[in-house]
């Protein structure tokens, strides 16, 4: 599961980088990506029309992650992204931490709990943001690679939603907020095996400074060839997933 956004955040093609022209609405999200992997301030004034333009909530989400990655201090942008964190926070449906969660009893039991009470359309509706749509907002509040966002990075790594937690874990390792380390520490030793290997090479890996974070990474590859291989991958990525382009 840790390993997902490497999939969702694949690199723009060669055809899109480089090219600045937002034609929407609707935009376009590769073409978005591939202005912020470029990192070209004169993309703002696109990028603002885009944002007054566009209605739906995950592309502006987007646009506000890449005009926090470009620098601009427009106050705005922060807020609108914060806020589409704080109500992915609030989604309380149960996510499978593992695929094999899902066809669990236990799953089942604490699922159908959840959804006592509810409309059947507000289920739907939590469980496809609790899948898709809030894993979405975390990544552009990762991409943004904004350490004003540290605080609620934390509480999304303390989250029930596994994907969130996941991508929140990464983001950090990415800042290098230290101080998160005992917390992702502590995921991976309450979790599965595979849950912890993910959380383990997809955030712990990437403190290269901190001897706590890189004894933990040990333990759950104690093969020190392996070991010495994934930590010259890590060196030469430079970032978690969520921070490449």
């Amino acid at each position: 599961m840790a390993a997902q956004p490497r999939a969702v955040l694949s690199r723009p093609p060669d055809s899109l980088v480089g090219k600045s022209t937002l034609a929407g609405p609707p935009f376009d999200k590769a073409t978005i990506i591939a202005l912020q992997a470029k990192g070209d301030r004169s993309a703002l004034p696109e990028l603002r029309r885009a944002f007054l333009l566009e209605p739906n909530e995950e592309i502006r989400g987007l646009i506000s992650s890449s005009w926090l990655r470009l620098k601009d201090p427009d106050p705005k942008y922060f807020a609108f992204l914060e806020s589409l964190g704080e109500a992915a926070l609030h989604n309380d449906v149960p996510v499978p931490s593992e695929r094999a969660e899902v066809n669990s009893v236990l799953y089942k039991e604490r699922f159908d709990k959840w959804k006592e009470g509810k409309m059947e359309a507000d289920v739907r509706v939590a469980v496809q943001a609790g899948l898709s749509g809030d894993p979405t907002t975390f990544l552009w509040i990762a991409r943004s690679q904004d350490r004003r966002f540290i605080p609620i990075l934390r509480r999304g790594l303390r989250f029930t939603n596994m994907i969130v937690a996941s991508i929140s874990a990464q983001a950090l390792a990415g800042l290098d907020d230290k101080d998160s380390i005992p917390e992702i520490v502590r995921i991976c030793e309450s979790g599965s095996t595979d849950l912890a290997k993910g959380f383990a090479l997809s955030s712990l890996l990437f403190f290269f400074d901190s001897k706590e974070a890189q004894l933990a990474f040990d333990r759950y590859f104690p093969d020190p060839e392996e070991r010495r291989k994934l930590r010259t991958e890590a060196r030469k990525l430079g970032a978690p997933f969520v921070f490449l382009d």
